[in-house]
């Protein structure tokens, strides 16, 4: 599924600043705002070869509206379809389109919580199962085959991660058959991941398409290939931390050099490896311009060497 030299992964969330002065808090003004071409043609002219975008992750609020959704608590969803806009741009640029979303809303507000069934005395979490595949479902049956793919984040036990509540949560609870028909109901050939967090291989479902690969750093060298019947991923942050340009001003400048980064997407690539690079973004969809220039030297560079 993804094929290419690498892909992009960007956390566009309420809260997230503007280049100058604070986030707007009505999300739907920067929503509306968001330049969807010249986001597309920044992300298509580094080469990448997909993109990982977010519904939205523990703010509340979504980038794609939903008559479930809305249905179950009003105003959390933005008028304007971002998600379908992207992926639309995406596809127009021969790239593919991997939805975002958590596969847990333990850190969203009580309101939402309450609204998707999430009882922190259920250790099985079914309430919230039965009503987040229908959210799913519904997202999917919308899209179709605008989304080729979903990534899941948060399938992991955080009870002895102090920045979290205690919610005793990973892959084992998930009905892995009923999240993988929400999740294809508009879309039969989507493929989708679960991230168990930070490490190669967490939890593996074996109905899931790919490895989810998240690093915080480059050091994650494998000798050769570790499929296990799946898409090898390695998925790492390269400026800002993961979530997204979190003050006003200059974007953070990429934190490894052209030889370090060079090197560890050529190697992986060599060994069968998806890469997919977490790059920031501001309010207004505009990316961090230092790092695009780098993804774009990246390209050239794997070009240059016959890496592919």
């Amino acid at each position: 599924m993804q094929d290419g030299p690498f892909g992009m992964m960007v956390h566009y969330l309420k809260g997230i600043f503007p280049k100058d002065g604070q986030p707007n808090p009505d999300f739907n003004v920067p929503v509306n705002h968001f330049d969807v071409q010249r986001f597309a043609d920044d992300v298509a002219n580094t080469g990448a070869r997909w993109l990982v975008f977010t519904f939205g992750q523990n703010t509340g609020f979504y980038v794609s509206p939903s008559s479930y959704l809305e249905s179950l608590i009003s105003g959390c969803c933005s008028k304007r379809d971002l998600v379908g806009e992207i992926a639309d741009a995406m596809h127009a640029r021969g790239l593919k389109f991997i939805a975002y979303l958590p596969a847990e809303i333990d850190l969203q507000s009580e309101a939402i919580r309450q609204a998707l069934g999430w009882e922190d005395d259920d250790p099985t979490k079914s309430l919230f199962q039965e009503r987040y595949m229908k959210m799913i479902q519904c997202w999917s049956e919308q899209h179709g085959d605008r989304i080729d793919g979903w990534f899941f984040d948060g399938c992991y036990d955080a009870k002895d991660k102090g920045f979290m509540r205690t919610r005793n949560w990973d892959n084992t609870r998930f009905d892995a058959d009923a999240w993988a028909a929400a999740l294809r109901a508009g879309n039969p050939n989507a493929v989708f991941t679960m991230n168990g967090g930070v490490g190669y291989l967490h939890h593996i479902l074996e109905n899931q398409d790919f490895v989810s690969g998240e690093f915080n750093d480059l050091s994650f060298l494998p000798d050769g290939p570790t499929s296990f019947g799946m898409q090898n991923q390695v998925l790492t942050w390269i400026d800002c931390f993961w979530m997204h340009n979190q003050e006003p001003g200059e974007m953070p400048p990429p934190k490894y050099t052209d030889e370090e980064l060079f090197s560890f997407v050529a190697h992986h690539r060599r060994v069968g490896s998806a890469v997919t690079l977490n790059i920031g973004i501001y309010e207004d969809g505009t990316l961090a311009p230092k790092t695009l220039k780098q993804l774009t030297r990246l390209s050239d560079h794997l070009s240059q060497c016959g890496v592919s």
